[in-house]
């Protein structure tokens, strides 16, 4: 690669990674863990108004540090390869209700 930086090309989509960071429970961090087992994932963050956005990719996890008195936290990081905006409607029947 002879660029000194990340060249873009026009209609070309890049897929950047996501992060969520979460209270870090024994069992939040077990649970999150399980699923970081490098193998593709599909993932639906949920909003207020009922959209959401659709991730495929692989997830892993890390401690965050940890400070006097402060909220023991972990990062759940998502290598995306796939992200689409979904409307409400369309996270309605990816969803199940009891869910």
């Amino acid at each position: 690669m002879s660029d000194a930086r990340k060249v873009y090309i026009m209609g070309r989509q890049d897929s950047p990674a996501q992060s969520f960071t979460f209270n870090r429970t024994a069992t939040n961090y077990e649970a999150v863990k399980a699923i970081c087992d490098g193998t593709e994932k599909e993932f639906m963050v949920v909003f207020s108004d009922g959209t959401g956005t659709y991730i495929k990719g692989q997830a892993s996890v890390y401690k965050n540090e940890l400070g006097v008195n402060a909220v023991q936290e972990a990062t759940l990081t998502i290598t995306a390869i796939d992200i689409q905006d979904k409307t409400a409607s369309e996270v309605t029947s990816l969803i199940p209700a009891s869910v």
